[in-house]
């Protein structure tokens, strides 16, 4: 049985934003963690010259966000329930899109 993922500065989850970051030519990014025991998600790392500025969100924000033209949402599921949030903003929704087809690749592989 798996349990939840928890992550820290040291496990290199910062160099990971960071590769991710570069990977999807976005402008930046941020992982954000489940807070147990709360209905929120708090950011973990950030990297890019943009990050998203939020420092937790709520779940239902989620949907919210993946309306924005700009940003992508990226999360990751272990035992089909969310164990972190990718959010990369973009200069647009051009190459956002130009995006997506690499995002789609890593998000399997980091699962």
């Amino acid at each position: 049985m798996r349990t939840a993922l928890s992550f820290s500065p040291a496990d290199g989850t910062s160099e990971f934003v960071e590769f991710l970051t570069e990977l999807a030519n976005a402008q930046g990014s941020a992982f954000y963690e489940p807070r147990h025991g709360h209905q929120t998600l708090v950011r973990r790392a950030a990297g890019g010259s943009l990050p998203p500025e939020p420092q937790e969100l709520r779940y239902e924000e989620l949907d919210h966000l993946k309306r924005r033209k700009e940003w992508a949402t990226l999360p990751l599921y272990a035992d089909g329930l969310i164990a972190a949030v990718f959010i990369l903003a973009f200069r647009n929704e051009a190459e956002k899109n130009a995006a997506k087809p690499i995002l789609r690749r890593i998000a399997p592989l980091y699962e």
